[in-house]
């Protein structure tokens, strides 16, 4: 409501300065998708999201409530930015609320509406995903073991925190370009508050390196297809499956797909942690043809 009146004080003030042929430009209803709906979304998550006051709280929404009027300065009257602006800046310097008296449940839902916001914005990063599960409960004695997906992927971690490798395809976008890599390296359990657990696997001596016969690249000559790195770096999301067990996964192709490469505990005579049969999920079930690197 606060900013509701601002807004229509501020336009009423520039169509009364403005010529009486600039009938067009006179009304601030034009202008409501374009800076009032802008500008009360980003009032509003700024409000809910910081409990400063005072000056600290309100000098950065002055800057970003400029941010919607920019356009303006392409006008053909002077009126039509400067009014404008200083209407934003009486309102975040001496009208907005601050900060917004959210109760603290809605409060540390802050990051689920600044999604949100993003989202109608258009502005959703490409690592932002909807219901990605996190844990926090996972030890770095279960994530020890070998692990594996199909076509003959495996991954040993151990104790010590060296890795071995076997024909393990990129992640992300670099899954599109067909390589897949084997050799030695290391790994380590991290812990996000925000992000979950993470295993960061790196390669950091290849020995061997291959290409999928339904990529791509499988289709280029050689001399101009995309080289295998000779290092690279994993960072595998863990989850649970229906029986507890710890899964190794990441994203591959184009993230906001959602397509998992997933990797199960490896079962063998001498392993006894329980393991569950792997499912990989629209992982290439073709075997790439080796290419020593």
């Amino acid at each position: 409501m606060r900013y509701a009146l601002t807004f229509a004080l501020t336009w009423a003030a520039v169509a009364a300065v403005l010529p009486t042929d600039a009938h067009v430009t006179r009304s601030g209803l034009d202008f409501v998708p374009l800076i009032g709906i802008p500008s009360i979304l980003m009032s509003f998550v700024y409000g809910l999201a910081n409990t400063r006051t005072g000056m600290a709280f309100r000098l950065p929404p002055a800057g970003l409530l400029l941010l919607p009027t920019g356009f303006l300065l392409f006008g053909n009257f002077v009126e039509m930015p400067v009014i404008p602006v200083m209407g934003q800046l009486v309102f975040a310097l001496w009208v907005m609320r601050a900060p917004l008296p959210a109760p603290s449940r809605l409060r540390r839902r802050t990051p689920a509406v600044l999604a949100a916001v993003a989202a109608l914005t258009g502005c959703a990063g490409p690592y932002t995903y909807t219901g990605t599960p996190t844990i926090h409960d996972a030890t770095p004695a279960e994530a020890v073991g070998r692990w594996q997906c199909i076509q003959g992927t495996e991954l040993t971690l151990r104790r010590d925190g060296s890795a071995a490798i076997t024909m393990l395809d990129g992640q992300d976008f670099d899954f599109d370009d067909g390589w897949r890599l084997s050799g030695n390296g290391t790994w380590t359990l991290t812990d996000d508050p925000g992000r979950g657990q993470h295993v960061r696997l790196a390669l950091t001596t290849r020995t061997a390196s291959a290409v999928r016969p339904d990529s791509e690249s499988a289709a280029t000559p050689p001399e101009v297809r995309v080289q295998a790195p000779s290092t690279y770096t994993w960072t595998f999301s863990l989850r649970r499956d229906t029986h507890r067990e710890l899964q190794l996964y990441f994203f591959f192709s184009d993230p906001d797909a959602g397509n998992t490469y997933v990797m199960e505990r490896k079962s063998t005579e001498t392993d006894s942690t329980p393991s569950v049969p792997p499912r990989p999920r629209a992982v290439p079930t073709r075997e790439g043809d080796p290419e020593q690197g």
